[in-house]
């Protein structure tokens, strides 16, 4: 069932998204004067889904919920035989977003996709000083070695098909000389995923969620 709520919801959240991806990448289009492959605009679409299940896996605070209730555990390893399965999802969580990052954007290597990998990950816990969720050290290093596994199939993927990865990501330096709106469109899509999840999850996708279930 929570799974299947995840993925509802999720879904939802995605949907809402749908209309700013597309005018984020119309500025792209007029803006830099670039248009990315029907591939990578769809691999940007994937990711995004991604973000917003993980944003919501791990309960990041919306307006509706935002409350300082700092609860930290800093005992590394805590409970990893009886609960291992916790560190196991963490890790399954991030090793998507360890793929993605480096097919759909060339200038992240192995160090820019695992610094990344662990800087969403603390963001995340720090996200959650300000609802009521526990901030635990060990969910920074499962999701950074999520990312690092999610690296390494991107690797073998590579080493297989590289084809594959060439229709999927947009060129570093192309992007850059056109312009530097495309160049850091990565941290706009994040940027949308957590408005969505922040301002208009609470009020839109909760109503229809509800309404889906009592139906």
């Amino acid at each position: 069932m929570f799974l299947i709520l995840l993925f509802t919801n999720a879904t939802i959240n995605f949907t809402l998204m749908i209309p700013l991806l597309i005018l984020l990448q119309l500025l792209f289009k007029y803006i830099n004067h670039i248009s990315a492959s029907i591939y990578h605009k769809l691999g940007t679409y994937i990711f995004c889904f991604l973000m917003a299940g993980i944003f919501l896996v791990t309960g990041i605070p919306s307006i509706k919920t935002i409350n300082l209730d700092a609860n930290i555990s800093f005992n590394l390893f805590d409970g990893i035989v009886p609960y291992y399965d916790q560190y196991v999802n963490n890790i399954l969580l991030f090793l998507p977003f360890g793929l993605l990052l480096p097919l759909l954007w060339a200038k992240y290597n192995f160090k820019k996709t695992v610094i990344t990998g662990f800087l969403l990950s603390l963001t995340i816990e720090t996200m959650q000083l300000f609802c009521f969720r526990i901030s635990d050290v060990n969910d920074l290093w499962t999701n950074t070695l999520g990312t690092c596994l999610g690296y390494i199939l991107f690797l073998s993927v590579n080493k297989l098909s590289p084809k594959i990865i060439n229709k999927f990501c947009i060129n570093t330096s192309f992007s850059k000389k056109k312009g530097k709106l495309i160049y850091h469109e990565l941290y706009f899509y994040f940027f949308i995923t957590w408005f969505v999840i922040f301002f208009i999850h609470p009020f839109i996708s909760d109503s229809i969620t509800k309404f889906i279930y009592n139906n």
